[in-house]
């Protein structure tokens, strides 16, 4: 604000009286600013001498820090070369792996017959017509194709060709096992009668099946287990007896493996069992098949 306006606001009396008291404080403002330079001084070359003190430590604590971040980086070059030496094992493995499987032409491990692991000297490798390729234990192949006379793959039921057969024959007899799929398979005659066999086998089984069923529809829903009782004593299990006869002179092994089933079938699920105790003609039934 310029002066001729003070003048108007507070008049020239009132204008006079405040000039002269700030003339007066001001050596005493001038005195306190000296003051404050001399007692700024001397703080000022204390602090000039601490600051190379300082500056040494805070040297000394960046050389810690520098030692610290090199073994830290020694450290974490080292924890790198062993993670970069494990994944170079690690793919050495696989490759090693990769050449194994490439070196092997089939791709199964099992006998895809008898379910027991592939030895090499037995291995006999059957090409597919999709291109794929599949070993077989050269015993159990054989022993296959003479039990059924099938000349088909146990799998994907394509008939083997002449080539197939006669690699079979040649590692057979290279494993001392006599084979000559060759005739067996130009034999008719033979061809048809095992055949018949086979039916006859599995018609038996079949019937012996439906006896079995029966019996324990009997003894589950009739009323009377009296009337139960006499009904598979009298009727089912005669038959069941004869038909089983018949199949063991066929084929013992075959018979007794289908035993194991409908006595299975007779007891019921694990999970479920049949009440064998409390139901009298289905323990009587069972008892009666456990003896044959």
């Amino acid at each position: 604000m310029s002066r001729s306006r003070l003048f108007q606001v507070i008049g020239p009396k009132y204008l006079h009286r405040s000039i002269r008291r700030l003339r007066r404080k001001a050596p005493e403002n001038k005195q306190t600013m000296k003051e404050e330079e001399v007692n700024e001084q001397p703080l000022d070359q204390n602090e000039a001498q601490d600051e190379p003190a300082a500056a040494a430590a805070d040297d000394d604590d960046g050389s810690q820090e520098g030692e610290e971040d090199s073994d830290h980086s020694e450290n974490e070059g080292k924890e790198g070369d062993a993670e970069n030496a494990e994944n170079v094992e690690s793919q050495k493995k696989k490759t090693k792996k990769k050449k194994k499987r490439k070196s092997r032409d089939y791709e199964n491990n099992e006998d895809p017959i008898m379910f027991e692991p592939i030895q090499k000297k037995q291995a006999v490798v059957l090409s597919r017509p999709n291109g794929s390729k599949v070993a077989f234990n050269v015993n159990s192949l054989v022993s296959y194709i003479y039990s059924t006379c099938d000349f088909l793959d146990p799998i994907t039921r394509v008939p083997f060709t002449e080539e197939q057969i006669e690699a079979i024959d040649s590692r057979a007899k290279m494993n001392g096992i006599e084979s000559n799929l060759i005739d067996l398979r130009s034999d008719k005659k033979k061809k048809e009668d095992k055949k018949i066999h086979l039916d006859g086998i599995v018609g038996l089984e079949r019937i012996a099946g439906d006896i079995i069923h029966n019996i324990l529809t009997i003894a589950e829903n009739t009323e009377s287990e009296y009337e139960a009782d006499y009904l598979i004593m009298n009727r089912e299990i005669p038959e069941f007896i004869d038909y089983y006869n018949q199949l063991k002179t066929l084929d013992r092994a075959y018979s007794l493996q289908a035993m194991k089933h409908w006595r299975a079938y007779l007891r019921g699920p694990p999970n479920c069992p049949n009440d064998v105790k409390n139901n009298h003609a289905l323990r009587n039934a069972l008892a009666v098949i456990e003896s044959l």
